[in-house]
């Protein structure tokens, strides 16, 4: 099973473009060249670790969560953006992951206090969910 999930990766992306690089390396003549494809592949698997996606989107959340005191008077709903799925076989497809319950609990926390309708938006990859 792990050789078959090795294989996997390596044949879709973005593992099949790494590997492309790979040869094309491999292939390549002049300082240049090498350099390049090095530096576009070093660039390429880098922007795939989930670590590197991280660092690159923590600056971009800078704002804490809404609090009820800071919901506006003229707010007509409530809007959770989902966060990710996880496998649910008992379920026939996938359900929310952890950080996606995390969101939906507290939207139904704000619309406790508030009153006002929770909208929720999910990943459409899997029509299941």
């Amino acid at each position: 099973m792990a050789l078959y999930t090795v294989i996997k990766s390596l044949l879709t992306p973005p593992g099949i473009l790494i590997l492309l690089l790979l040869g094309a390396f491999l292939l390549a003549r002049g300082v240049l060249a090498r350099l390049l494809i090095f530096t576009a592949g070093t660039v390429l698997t880098l922007m795939t670790l989930p670590v590197v996606a991280i660092l690159l989107m923590t600056p971009l959340e800078p704002f804490p969560a809404l609090t009820p005191e800071s919901i506006p008077g003229d707010a007509q709903g409530i809007l959770v953006l989902g966060a990710g799925s996880d496998p649910a076989p008992e379920y026939g497809g996938d359900t929310v992951d952890e950080h996606s319950l995390k969101r939906v609990r507290y939207g139904a926390y704000l619309h406790r206090l508030s009153g006002l309708p929770v909208y929720l938006s999910v990943h459409d990859e899997d029509p299941h969910i």
